[in-house]
C-alpha cells in the first residue's frame, strides 16, 4: 500500500478537495475589454457550430496579444476559449478545415 505524499498538491495544479479542478471556480469572462470579440464568439459558439458559420467568425477575428492577461484564471479562461474556437473551427465545416494559412 502506498503511504502518504510527502509533497505539496498545488505545485502541480491539483487540489486536496477538487482534484484536477481549480479550488476557485473558473471566470464567467475575461474582464479586459480587449478580448470582448473572443467573448461574443465562445458565447455563441453552439449556433456558430450548428449553421456552420464559426469558421467566417474566426476568420474575421484579429490577432490578439496576451498581454492584457494578467492573472492565472485570466489565462486558464483564454486557453478554454482558444481551444473551444479551434475545435469548432476545424470540426464546424462540412468536412474538417485543414486551413493553415487563410
Amino acid at each position: 500500500m502506498l503511504g502518504p505524499l510527502n509533497v505539496n498538491l498545488k505545485d502541480f495544479g491539483v487540489s486536496s478537495k477538487f482534484g484536477f479542478l481549480p479550488d476557485e471556480y473558473p471566470l464567467q469572462r475575461l474582464p479586459d475589454h480587449y478580448y470582448s470579440e473572443w467573448e461574443v464568439i465562445i458565447n455563441q459558439i453552439s449556433n456558430l457550430v450548428k449553421t456552420r458559420a464559426i469558421r467566417r467568425k474566426v476568420d474575421k477575428l484579429p490577432v490578439l496579444s496576451t498581454i492584457y492577461l494578467k492573472t492565472e484564471r485570466e489565462w486558464q479562461r483564454a486557453y478554454v476559449i482558444l481551444s473551444l474556437l479551434t475545435h469548432g473551427y476545424i470540426w464546424g465545416g462540412l468536412i474538417p478545415s485543414e486551413v493553415t494559412n487563410p
